[in-house]
């Protein structure tokens, strides 16, 4: 599914990334692992258009992406996390993921300002859409719930929930267990796992 050769990037003087090779096959759960400060997030950053490669390339599904722009790149299904929790905080759990379904292609903010019939379906169809993601990451009890007021463990959970309204073919996770307790540690991995199943299908 992804492919990446000889992934390098220079920042003036300071090699960050240096030739990396790696692939990730569909339907696995890969791993990238190293200490802070080690270049993890800089990959994903290259990998997703973030940053242009000094050098090196990256394919996705046997097509060439290196370099593409971000919204692109998520356009063919290449989603990620972020290190830090990318949520609305002001907004409740509900309207998080309403508000990221509304950034997917293909939905028109106009329709949705002028309130037009096809408008009116499309946001009764990603209201149901967003409990349904909302119930796949367990956090359907918490819809009306503020986002700032969520246990942190529940936070992460919601930035992966809002990643998957994108509907990745492959999901990148940036430190997805940063900062959880034992117990948050495991339900998170639990969820990874049922992810990893439904976005293969």
């Amino acid at each position: 599914m992804l492919e990446i050769r000889g992934l390098t990037k220079f920042f003036g003087g300071l090699e960050a990334v240096s030739n990396i090779d790696m692939t990730v096959e569909a339907g696995r759960i890969t791993g990238l692992i190293g200490p802070n400060g080690a270049g993890k997030t800089t990959v994903f950053n290259l990998l997703t258009g973030v940053l242009k490669p000094t050098r090196g390339n990256v394919r996705f599904e046997g097509r060439d992406i290196t370099g593409m722009k971000p919204h692109n790149v998520a356009k063919r299904g290449m989603v990620r996390t972020f290190q830090a929790t990318n949520i609305y905080p002001d907004f409740t759990v509900l309207d998080n993921i309403i508000l990221s379904c509304h950034l997917k292609p293909g939905v028109r903010v106009f329709e949705t300002v002028l309130r037009t019939r096809s408008g009116r379906r499309k946001d009764r169809e990603i209201l149901e859409r967003s409990h349904g993601i909302l119930a796949e990451v367990g956090l359907d009890s918490l819809a009306d719930v503020t986002a700032r007021s969520l246990a942190h463990g529940h936070k992460r959970t919601l930035g992966i929930a809002a990643a998957l309204a994108a509907e990745p073919k492959l999901l990148m996770l940036d430190e997805p267990l940063g900062g959880m307790n034992g117990e948050e540690v495991t339900e998170t991995m639990k969820l990874i796992t049922r992810l990893c199943g439904r976005i293969d299908s």
